[in-house]
């Protein structure tokens, strides 16, 4: 008897307030608080209050029907959960290897990029006019001046 009333307590407590932080967890909670209420209600069938054998056979026939019925509901929503929970665990690793490795080709195509510039930096200075002396720039005028008056 005392198991009733703590049960529809639970209720009265569940619906006046969100208890977990998901909304599917507060109802499968209510739904699991009301099953365990209907299936202590049938615990009393099985007392003196029921004499006639064939009811108390026909409703533990029930009773096991209704825990079978909560069993199910419980893991159709708590298998899925698990299997994503697996499937997660298995792929964690495949891609946080596949993003070390995308980390990896990034980096060597940035030094890379740096060395390519290097590179052209360095032909460029080589290519680079360099400034000649003036002494020797005045004489190269000269042979041109020389030149194109011939």
């Amino acid at each position: 008897m005392g198991t009733v009333f703590v049960n529809q307590s639970v209720i009265i407590l569940l619906g006046m307030s969100d208890v977990f932080l998901l909304k599917g967890d507060n109802r499968l909670e209510m739904f699991n608080e009301v099953m365990i209420m209907i299936q202590s209600y049938h615990l009393f069938i099985f007392s003196d209050f029921v004499p006639n054998d064939t009811t108390r056979y026909r409703m533990g026939a029930v009773l096991i029907a209704l825990t079978i019925f909560t069993i199910l509901v419980n893991n159709i929503v708590i298998i899925p959960a698990t299997v994503r929970r697996i499937l997660l665990r298995i792929k964690k690793p495949w891609v946080q290897a596949k993003e070390k490795e995308h980390r990896r080709k990034k980096q060597a195509e940035k030094l890379q990029k740096k060395e390519e510039q290097k590179q052209k930096e360095e032909a460029a200075k080589k290519n680079e006019e360099k400034p000649l002396n003036p002494l020797v720039k005045a004489e190269w005028e000269r042979k041109v001046e020389s030149y194109i008056a011939i």
